[in-house]
């Protein structure tokens, strides 16, 4: 199976976290260049934060929520 290795974020969470990583090389001899600065992750629809702790953030499933309740109401 062919890894498309653009489409890889990585994110760390514990006390490394703002440690800088090296970059993973795949069986077929791609190299995965990670984006070690993303700060969030978005997966399955929930916002995964790097920190000391595991932590997810709700922030864009309440805009949507409610952007999405008031255009039900506005009509």
């Amino acid at each position: 199976m062919m890894i498309n290795v653009k489409k890889y974020l990585c994110l760390r969470i514990g006390q490394r976290h703002d440690v800088k990583c090296s970059n993973i090389t795949v069986s077929d001899s791609n190299v995965i260049i990670l984006h070690w600065r993303s700060s969030t992750i978005r997966h399955l629809g929930v916002n995964v934060v790097a920190g000391h702790k595991f932590a997810c953030s709700l922030d864009n499933s309440k805009r949507s929520f409610y952007w999405a309740f008031n255009a039900v109401l506005a009509r």
